[in-house]
């Protein structure tokens, strides 16, 4: 095939704050403190120095969707996913979805219409603490539950004839993965943990631009040993990164006439 007629190539990427990019706060003491409006004006260098705004480069692809939202749970990433490209093919690139997982004892629920995420560890909240008392094992049920999402995800690429990789942030749940789900899409190695001082924010123990540049290198390596295919090889002129990770909220999106 002449390389004119090759399709372009689109990276999308699904995560936590750690897709995201919080952490890139640049040069601010390490005694500052990121609340409310004042995080909201970091979010552009966020989304600038994540892992995946690094990656499609070294990836050469033509555009980035980068769904990372930070405290976001593996079944509420799906569903902003699905609220958003449930019905979108990309017909005219080829797509890589890479999905970095986030810590498992996390929930969604909808709330007047948005999407809710929940940290299951929090026993402040009366139903989380319920959970944990329902659950045998703290450790392998929410896994489960986590890769039946993944699973889901890995359908809806099928059916979308779109490539997915995933990983876990978190190496405990390396060995777990590989008794549980065989499948060749994962990419088992840990890439945030036993990361030097000089790599990490002070602000929040996240990554920060140099420690996100080396995540992004290893990614890179492994995707380029396990599926060469997905490397591109065709010159790009120019990438196209776009954020897109918030909930919509279908409450505002309703007719008032016609309410749920």
């Amino acid at each position: 095939m002449n390389s004119v007629n090759k399709k372009k190539k689109l990276l999308i990427t699904l995560g936590c704050s750690l897709t995201e990019g919080i952490g890139c706060y640049g040069d601010l003491p390490e005694n500052s403190v990121i609340e409310g409006k004042d995080y909201e004006k970091f979010r552009n260098r966020f989304h600038k120095y994540s892992w995946p705004s690094q990656l499609v480069k070294l990836l050469n692809y033509d555009k980035l969707i980068n769904m990372g939202f930070g405290g976001s749970s593996t079944s509420g990433q799906l569903k902003v996913f699905m609220q958003k490209y449930e019905d979108e093919y990309f017909k005219d690139y080829e797509v890589l979805c890479l999905w970095c997982l986030s810590e498992p004892l996390r929930l969604s629920f909808y709330n007047s219409g948005h999407i809710e995420n929940v940290q299951l560890t929090n026993e402040d909240i009366s139903f989380t603490k319920g959970y944990l008392e329902q659950i045998s094992d703290i450790t392998i049920d929410p896994l489960l539950d986590q890769l039946f999402y993944v699973k889901t995800m890995r359908q809806i690429c099928e059916n979308k004839n779109w490539n997915f990789l995933a990983f876990h942030n978190d190496s405990m749940f390396i060995n777990y993965i590989n008794k549980l789900d065989k499948n060749d899409c994962w990419l088992h190695d840990s890439y945030f943990e036993n990361m030097e001082k000089d790599y990490l924010s002070p602000i929040c123990d996240h990554p920060n631009e140099k420690g996100y540049k080396i995540i992004a290198l290893k990614i890179y390596e492994n995707i380029k040993n396990k599926n060469y295919n997905l490397v591109n090889n065709e010159n790009v002129n120019k990438i196209e990164m776009i954020y897109n990770g918030d909930s919509l909220n279908y409450k505002y999106l309703l007719n008032e006439s016609n309410p749920l």
